[in-house]
């Protein structure tokens, strides 16, 4: 069985789980990436300052996940492509049930009736249709038209368990839902606790408006929120968050909303990292792990935006606790 180890010198740790979840590209292939600081960000920083490397054991030598001599070493440096054998081929079918995801996100496309390129923000998708269960009641910060909108409505048994809010105008995001006759919760609406101007996509906190070209926008509050779902005395499950980096704020707001000690119930978070600054990722991350929870998936992304920090290193994750 193929086994993938990431440590230093006579101290590695076995890292195949961690490698399913957030390295495998669909194809049967592990895509490590090279650098130490994105595999850190991977597989946790257990040797922090040393430089890691990875071992892949293959056949018989992957039963001894302590003999790194007998495996192919791949250094700070040299991206890891690593083949799964067919064990492991059988365990990602478990960690995700619904198969292919490409398969099944184009089912959802196929049925869908949609104004608009429904495969922008296909990565989002791709998370959605990988970790919402059917099952869930899912809050959606930042809708834009609906594209992500309509296919985690697909996914859920009752589409009404999903609310979605969005600053800009709700129009086209209207259209969409009752074309297909969703019954999703749609609030025109930022979460926060501040006064917020926008204009384009760019969202910021002020007292007043910073200029003739903004416009305020509406806020509400978490219980805003939950007392105009469809179950209100009922949690959220389920989180996505693509809100041009306002996760930041979110979490600084209304902490509750991740506590295990108000029983939030959120037990997934699909984010987009669009911060403005890697010291608001780091600062999210912390706070989710405070609150139990793992890091489960990890994409790169996001490289035409220059100005983005987690740029082709983080910007596509999944939590879970």
């Amino acid at each position: 069985m193929t086994r993938v180890l990431y440590g230093v010198e006579n101290d590695f740790r076995d890292v195949t789980e961690q490698a399913l979840r957030l390295c495998e590209s669909g194809n049967g292939i592990l895509m490590i990436p090279s650098e130490d600081e994105q595999r850190a960000e991977l597989f946790g920083d257990f040797h922090y300052g040393k430089q890691k490397t990875i071992v892949a054991l293959f056949g018989n030598n992957g039963n001894n996940t302590t003999n790194t001599n007998q495996g192919i070493v791949y250094n700070a440096g040299q991206p890891a492509f690593i083949p799964l054998d067919n064990i492991l081929q059988e365990k990602i079918k478990t960690i995700f049930p619904i198969g292919n995801p490409e398969t099944y996100l184009q089912k959802i496309h196929s049925k869908l009736t949609f104004t608009g390129d429904i495969k922008d923000e296909y990565p989002e998708q791709l998370m959605a249709v990988s970790f919402i269960k059917p099952t869930d009641k899912v809050l959606e910060l930042g809708a834009n038209i609906g594209r992500n909108t309509c296919v985690i409505a697909s996914i859920l048994e009752d589409s009404a368990n999903l609310t979605t809010l969005e600053t800009d105008s709700i129009e086209a995001l209207s259209k969409n839902r009752n074309a297909n006759n969703f019954s999703f919760k749609i609030i025109n609406a930022a979460l926060s606790k501040r006064k917020l101007f926008q204009r384009n996509w760019i969202t910021v906190s002020a007292d007043t408006a910073p200029g003739p070209d903004w416009f305020a926008v509406q806020t509400v509050s978490y219980q805003d929120i939950l007392s105009t779902s469809n179950n209100p005395t009922i949690p959220f499950d389920v989180l996505v968050a693509d809100c041009e980096g306002a996760l930041y704020y979110i979490v600084y707001d209304f902490p509750e909303m991740f506590s295990f000690d108000k029983n939030s119930g959120l037990k997934t978070i699909i984010v987009e990292n669009d911060y403005g600054s890697m010291e608001q990722k780091i600062f999210v991350d912390h706070i989710f792990r405070l609150n139990g929870f793992n890091l489960v998936y990890n994409k790169p992304g996001g490289v035409p935006y220059s100005w983005l920090p987690c740029k082709g290193i983080c910007f596509y994750q999944v939590w879970q606790r």
